[in-house]
């Protein structure tokens, strides 16, 4: 599938920038869960909206300077649910985007290899990824002994989760735990979800252009 980036209302709402990532980028975030990888999207929200409701504050760490690198593997994706195929994308050595399809059924695979922008060469660019992964929810939740599970994990009933990856650490991220939730549903911590965010929205960019028209 072709994903579409939505609006210039940017990370300007998600992100204050620090003086090596200085400007003003701009992207969508939060697609929605079709429960399928590979298929079409809702639309995208604005990234300003995803806060800290305790305080107001945006998921955030302004005194984080972009790198220009992401550094250890990271790797995200839809895990679970009757599919015929799997997508995941990763990050390596620093910013190289890739995305891989595969079929558990025949062992086919094949994959789209793109750059991502330097710092704030966006829409999405490595800034705003170093900026997400060092904001203490995030950090915090790979620091876990086991694989948390924010908001509903709707696995048990061939759903999906949002799995994010960092060296052999994963996060799970389900739909928001609302009112008739399980007691048990932990909310998703808004540094989580705007790490969330930030990936969707990178899909997006990254497979929008020329080199990934395999995953129309």
């Amino acid at each position: 599938m072709r994903a579409s980036i939505v609006g210039t209302a940017l990370f300007c709402g998600l992100f204050v920038w620090g003086a090596a990532c200085g400007g003003t980028s701009s992207t969508a975030t939060e697609v929605s869960d079709s429960g399928t990888p590979g298929t079409d999207a809702s639309p995208l929200v604005d990234a300003a909206s995803l806060t800290d409701a305790a305080d107001g504050s945006t998921p955030n760490d302004a005194n984080v300077a972009c790198t220009d690198c992401v550094t250890g593997t990271l790797s995200w994706g839809d895990n679970g649910g009757l599919v015929a195929f799997r997508d995941e994308s990763a990050l390596a050595t620093c910013r190289d985007f890739q995305r891989k399809r595969s079929a558990p059924s025949d062992g086919g695979s094949f994959s789209c290899a793109t750059q991502l922008g330097a710092c704030d060469a966006g829409p999405v660019a490595v800034g705003e990824v170093e900026r997400a992964l060092a904001h203490p929810d995030v950090v915090a939740a790979f620091a876990a002994v086991t694989t948390p599970v924010f908001g509903v994990d709707s696995r048990p009933v061939d759903g999906t989760v949002f799995e994010i990856t960092r060296n052999g650490k994963s996060i799970d991220v389900g739909s928001d735990c609302g009112a008739s939730s399980a007691p048990a549903c932990v909310p998703v911590p808004p540094g989580v979800a705007a790490l969330a965010a930030v990936l969707k929205s990178l899909d997006a960019q990254e497979l929008a252009k020329p080199a990934c028209d395999a995953f129309d």
